[in-house]
């Protein structure tokens, strides 16, 4: 039988059961619980102990062997993690009847069509009658309740008794294991197809484990804020509610957006996780796959960042596989984070004319993202290595230029006119002004040379005349001649 369906038979049968019961009316309750006589026995140790009648016995010897051990290594776990005291006792006690537990518990919920409850911080109750009733398959039906409600129980404590029925009730079924809950549910792919509640409707319904389609959507607002803000920003939520401050004004300051912002995101969320992002818990399977995500798409810094903050959950739930991958997964991010700064490195290098750092910087950068399957950003590291290359043959025909400076002609000058333009373009300031040193000293040359040219022609103008005038001076005049 599908779980879901089993579960609801199995309250309805605790609903018939509960009529079975001839409760009293209300007016006589006080005179029926006054002739109930009960006497409790005990078993188990600390964290978890057992309180139930004689009848009850053999289901509480099975609890305490089957359910107890892994119950106390997980509440020591979840307790760890939520900063709480992990020797703080939880007692389950098994009430033979509705009657008894209204009777020793008139301020405490207990719904008509329920089995189970959780009583102040400390109590997980159960109601025997159904649990009687029930078949083979209440072991594993047990252990997922009795995590439901231990994790209530915690959700309890961490918000001082502020949280709200409902979001405590989403948190415990956080905490279950879902594989067989999924696996005997056939209908479950079409839960996606429900319309999903709103958030004030899941949160405040102290019955909606009583209805497994909105429990499933509560423990799915859970896991999206765990999935998508982290483990700690969740307990900092609880943490933070107070009889003055409901969870509207818990979650602005918590997460800094609305409940009204963050339900739309859960909605589209939601499908995602009845597809199979519920595998995805961060008590059971922590999900490494969005960093792994993050690592393809570059985002190493990023990647890097929330790894951190896995490696710090994983060290506390003392997953040594998953620590051994989120290592693996950071060691990647780190060589991404240093090929990326190998590459502004090598851009800088250009960006200051040192050609051969470039070319250098630009291929240690590139043999890492080769390694890292990342070729992304070959072609800039291409580009820049191209960059480099005509960088250099500038360089080198400058070098070239200047040590034949005694040479230069006015080709050459054009040239390091060209030069120091196309340097400039390539940032190599220093190359450009010695382009542009070498042109102007060429120029300067010529100028030189030009005034002293136009000097000796000038010297040489006025050595003629000054000759022509001395030698008329000593020539006779032809009149003398006639004398």
């Amino acid at each position: 039988m599908p779980l879901l369906t089993r579960l609801s038979v199995l309250l309805a049968e605790g609903a018939l059961l509960a009529s079975a019961a001839l409760l009293p009316p209300l007016p006589d309750l006080q005179s029926a619980c006054a002739n109930l006589s009960l006497r409790w026995k005990e078993v188990g140790a600390d964290p978890f102990s057992i309180s139930f009648t004689a009848r009850d016995e053999d289901l509480a010897e099975a609890l305490r062997a089957n359910a107890v051990p892994i119950l106390s290594e997980e509440y020591a776990l979840l307790s760890g993690l939520l900063g709480e005291d992990p020797a703080s006792p939880i007692l389950v006690r098994l009430y033979p009847t509705e009657l008894a537990f209204r009777c020793l518990n008139p301020t405490e919920h207990l719904s008509k069509e329920s089995w189970h409850a959780s009583v102040g911080e400390n109590e997980i109750a159960l109601v025997t009658d159904t649990i009687n009733q029930g078949n083979d398959e209440w072991e594993s039906d047990g252990l997922n309740i009795l995590r439901l409600r231990m994790a209530s129980l915690l959700a309890r404590r961490l918000s001082h008794g502020s949280a709200p029925g409902g979001l405590t009730l989403s948190f415990g079924a956080y905490t279950m294991d879902l594989e067989e809950f999924v696996r005997r549910n056939p209908t479950w792919d079409s839960l996606v197809d429900d319309n999903v509640a709103s958030w004030e409707d899941l949160w405040s319904d102290p019955d909606l484990h009583s209805q497994p389609e909105l429990l499933v959507q509560g423990m799915s607002t859970v896991a999206y804020l765990v999935d998508v803000y982290g483990w700690d920003t969740f307990t900092a939520f609880l943490r933070s509610l107070t009889p003055s401050m409901e969870f509207h004004q818990a979650l602005i300051q918590t997460y800094g957006l609305s409940t009204a912002r963050l339900q739309l995101q859960w909605r589209e969320y939601f499908p995602y996780y009845i597809e199979g992002r519920w595998r995805a818990n961060a008590l059971r399977d922590f999900d490494l796959s969005v960093f792994a995500q993050l690592i393809e798409q570059g985002a190493y810094e990023d990647a890097l960042l929330g790894l951190k903050q896995a490696q710090v959950f994983l060290d506390r739930t003392g997953d040594s596989d998953g620590l051994v991958e989120a290592e693996n997964l950071a060691d990647r991010a780190r060589r991404g984070i240093e090929a990326a700064s190998l590459l502004r490195q090598a851009r800088q290098a250009l960006q200051d004319g040192d050609a051969e750092a470039a070319v250098s910087l630009s291929g240690r950068a590139e043999e890492i993202y080769l390694a890292l399957q990342d070729q992304r950003r070959l072609a800039e590291l291409d580009s820049y290595r191209a960059r480099a290359a005509e960088l250099l043959a500038l360089q080198g025909e400058l070098s070239a230029i200047g040590e034949s400076a005694s040479a230069i002609g006015q080709v050459q000058v054009n040239r390091l006119v060209a030069i120091e333009a196309r340097l400039t373009q390539l940032g190599d300031s220093a190359g450009a002004a010695q382009a542009r040193d070498l042109a102007m000293r060429y120029q300067q040359q010529q100028t030189t040379r030009q005034a002293r040219l136009k000097l000796s022609g000038l010297v040489l103008a006025l050595a003629l005349l000054l000759h022509r005038i001395l030698t008329v001076r000593r020539e006779a005049p032809p009149e003398s001649r006639l004398l």
